[in-house]
C-alpha cells in the first residue's frame, strides 16, 4: 500500500503553497487597515451601551459643578438657573457626541500620541468655543419670548462658560481616546487569535486532502 503523493513532495507544497510561512504573514497585514471593524452584534451593543453610560454619569457631574461654580444672579431664580445649567449640559453632550465622530473619522492609531494630543486639545477648545457661543445665541433667542431671560442672559455674555466647557471636553476627550484604543486593542488581538486558528486549520486541511484516502484509513488492497 503506498500513499498518491510523497512525504516529500507534501512538504514542498506546503513550503511553497498558498499556506506556506510566507503566505501566512501577509494575512496580518490587513490587520494595520481595519482599525473600526465591526464587533459581534452583542459586544457592539454592550460598547454602545457603555458610552451612553459613561456619557449620561459624566454630564451629569458636569451639571453639578456648572450648578455649583454659577455667579451669583439675584434676579433669576434658582429653578431658572438650574435649567439653563441643564441646557448647557446638553449641549456639551451633544458637542462630545459630534467629536466622537470626528476622532472615529480621523482614525486614531494613525497618529503619534504626541501629535494626537495636539489634535485633541485643539479639537477640544473649538468644541468648548462652538457650544458657548451657540448656547449664547440661543439664549438670546429665547429671550425675546421669555423677558424672565434677559436677566440670565446679561450675566452670562459670551465666551464665559467656555472655559469650564474647555476643561471637560480636554478630560472627555483623553477618557475616551484610552477607552477606545485599548478597545481596538483587545479587537485586533482577538481578530489575530481567530486568523491563526483559521490557518492552522486550514494547513490540517489541506495535509489531508493531499493524502491518499487509502493510506489515510488503511484499507489492504
Amino acid at each position: 500500500m503506498t500513499s498518491a503523493v510523497s512525504p516529500s513532495t507534501t512538504k514542498r507544497d506546503l513550503r511553497t503553497g498558498p499556506w506556506a510561512p510566507g503566505h501566512a504573514r501577509k494575512l496580518r497585514l490587513p490587520l494595520r487597515a481595519v482599525r473600526y471593524s465591526s464587533a459581534p452584534d452583542g459586544k457592539s451593543d454592550s460598547v454602545t451601551l457603555k458610552f451612553w453610560l459613561l456619557q449620561l454619569l459624566g454630564w451629569s457631574l458636569f451639571l453639578l459643578l456648572a450648578y455649583v461654580a454659577r455667579s451669583s444672579e439675584t434676579e433669576v431664580s434658582d429653578s431658572l438657573q438650574f435649567m439653563a445649567t441643564l441646557a448647557l449640559s446638553g449641549a456639551g453632550m451633544a458637542g462630545s457626541v459630534l467629536l466622537r465622530r470626528v476622532y472615529r473619522g480621523l482614525q486614531a492609531d494613525g497618529y503619534g500620541d504626541v501629535r494626537w494630543l495636539g489634535i485633541g486639545l485643539a479639537a477640544s477648545v473649538l468644541a468648548a468655543i462652538g457650544v458657548d457661543l451657540g448656547f449664547h445665541y440661543a439664549l438670546l433667542l429665547a429671550a425675546g419670548f421669555l423677558p424672565s431671560l434677559s436677566a440670565l442672559h446679561e450675566a452670562q455674555p459670551a465666551m464665559s462658560r467656555a472655559p469650564l466647557l474647555a476643561v471637560a471636553y480636554m478630560a472627555w476627550s483623553l477618557l475616551y481616546l484610552a477607552i477606545s484604543r485599548q478597545t481596538r486593542l483587545e479587537q485586533a488581538a482577538r481578530t489575530q487569535r481567530d486568523l491563526q486558528l483559521a490557518l492552522k486549520d486550514a494547513q490540517l486541511q489541506r495535509l489531508l486532502s493531499q493524502l491518499s484516502p487509502h493510506f489515510i484509513w488503511g484499507c489492504p488492497r
